[in-house]
């Protein structure tokens, strides 16, 4: 995945979108980012279906379709303005003093090199369980992500905790689908599953 530095002002950081934009490559990183995350810039290269780049050099644009994903790295990322709603954000914290003279017995990129198809199967099985409960617990859809379809809340979903409040009465049973945790991919000697567990539940988040 290519990677590009944010520069150090907003101009520059439209310039570098557009470079990457109109290159077509459809993966890449702002790495290392020191500054605040925010403008009109990135807030259209991640959400626009089309976006409009500029040619550097030239007085013209060129309207390219979003076929793009973006990735953000750095210490204390800041967000804001717009972008707030338009970034999922992942904090990775190593509770040590100095993360960087860790030592690991194991290298995840080369994991899933090596087992693609098993944390394949584990997505399509959170999306699958999520369609067989009936698709609940939908998130709120914003109007500019309408295009979104209903399992983009399956994530979500089975993070949740299934159980019976023992304030309700008691029902009926019905099968509920849930799924086996993601930490079961790193295991070498299972595979994910969706399982069908009998009993009344509730989802609460």
């Amino acid at each position: 995945m290519p990677i590009i530095a944010t520069g150090n002002q907003k101009q520059e950081l439209e310039k570098r979108i557009d470079a990457q934009v109109l290159s077509g490559i459809s993966l890449w990183s702002l790495d290392n980012v020191t500054m605040p995350i925010g403008g009109d810039a990135i807030c259209q290269a991640i959400e626009r279906p089309l976006y409009g780049a500029r040619i550097l050099a030239k007085s013209e644009t060129r309207t390219v379709r979003n076929t793009w994903s973006i990735f953000i790295t750095g210490n204390a990322l800041k967000i804001k303005n717009d972008a707030t709603r338009r970034i999922l954000r992942i904090s990775l914290d190593a509770k040590q003093e100095k993360p960087e003279y860790r030592k690991f017995k194991r290298n995840p990129y080369l994991d899933v090199l090596r087992d693609r198809g098993r944390y394949l199967w584990a997505a399509l099985t959170v999306v699958r369980a999520y369609t067989v409960a009936g698709k609940p617990s939908r998130l709120l859809r914003l109007v500019n992500h309408s295009a979104l379809g209903p399992t983009s809340s399956a994530p979500p979903w089975s993070g949740s905790t299934i159980k019976t409040p023992s304030s309700q009465p008691k029902q009926p049973a019905k099968t509920t689908p849930t799924v086996n945790r993601a930490p079961q991919c790193f295991n070498q000697s299972s595979q994910p599953t969706a399982t069908i567990r009998s009993k009344p539940a509730v989802l609460v988040k």
